[in-house]
Formats: C-alpha cells, structure tokens, sequence
C-alpha cells in the first residue's frame, strides 16, 4: 500500500476533518480497479474545504495553491472548444519541489480536494465509506474510501443532476471503469 500518496489525507484526517478519498486512488487502492494514478482527489464538506486546504499547505511546503485547473479535468475539446474545468468549485493543490528537494515517487503532483455538494455525498456517512486498515498501518486508520455503490451513485448523480448545470464528458473516464470492471 502507498503510504506516501496518502499522506496528504492523512493530514486532513488528523486535522479532525472528515473526508473521502475519491477517484482512480479510491477504485484501486479500496476496490482493486487496474487504473492509473492521476490527480489526488479528496472530498471534505463544503465548509471545510479551506480548512483542508490550509491543513495540507502547513503540513506540506512543498504544495502551493494553483489557479491553472488540472488538464485531467478539462471538457474533450471536441465537445466543447472551450475546455471549461470540470471541478469549478475545488481547490487545486501543485507539487513544486525548490531546489535540493527531490519529491518521492508516490507524491502525488497534483491535490484536488472538492465539496462534498459537488458529488451529492455527506463524507461524515460511514454507512457510505470504509477504512482500509489493515492493509493500512494503523496511523492511517481514519482515512476513508467511498464503497462502490456509494462512487457509482455520486456519478449517477452527477449525470442526472449536473453540479455544472450541463454533463462534463470528464466523468466518463471515471464512468466507464465501472462498466468494464466487474466485482
């Protein structure tokens, strides 16, 4: 298990901040979906989010806020010319190593953490997360994943109830490893 990728969420969890980890770290590290690593997405409750912001920029110098989006998360330009970002209302964290800093391998270059209104979750809601310690060492122990069900509502949700007022084709990557993994 990647301790170091994790560590992020830890501090948020340490932080008395309750959150979920989200996205391809959530389908493969709690569901064992083959997918690739990409940004690191964590969902907080809306009145939280600069608090978790701030927890992970104290613990961690060598992340800064960024205005630039995560090109992960821009629209297909042939669906809409204008690229519009998919995460409009998250805060997007970078990894900038100064010099003589040589940043692990597991450390994710790029944080999204996301309200949880976006994705129409309460993160305090165990009934819709669980632990994965063990294999987790036990300092890891408060951090929570969505259950399958509990992902696959949130993008149904999304579909039928877009946060952005339209569907952004970015969901389907997402999407679609639910339609070729099979539990």
């Amino acid at each position: 298990m990647q301790t170091d990728r994790m560590r992020p969420v830890r501090t948020i969890t340490d932080a008395g901040i309750p959150c979920l980890v989200w996205g391809e770290d959530a389908l493969a590290l709690a569901h064992c979906v083959p997918t690739v690593f990409f940004d690191l997405q964590v969902i907080v409750p809306d009145d939280q989010v600069e608090a978790a912001t701030l927890a992970i920029l104290d613990a961690h110098p060598y992340y800064q806020r960024s205005s630039t989006p995560s090109p992960h998360w821009l629209e297909y330009k042939l669906i809409d010319p204008a690229e519009p970002y998919c995460f409009v209302n998250s805060i997007t964290l970078r990894l900038v190593s100064p010099p003589g800093h040589v940043p692990r391998d597991d450390d994710p270059t790029t944080i999204l953490i996301h309200p949880q209104s976006h994705f129409y979750l309460d993160v305090r809601d165990h009934s819709r997360s669980l632990s994965l310690s063990p294999p987790l060492p036990l300092p890891y122990a408060n951090i929570r994943f969505p259950t399958i069900a509990a992902m696959l509502d949130a993008y149904i949700a999304a579909y039928l109830d877009p946060p952005l007022g339209y569907y952004h084709y970015s969901y389907a990557c997402i999407s679609s490893h639910f339609a070729e993994w099979r539990p």
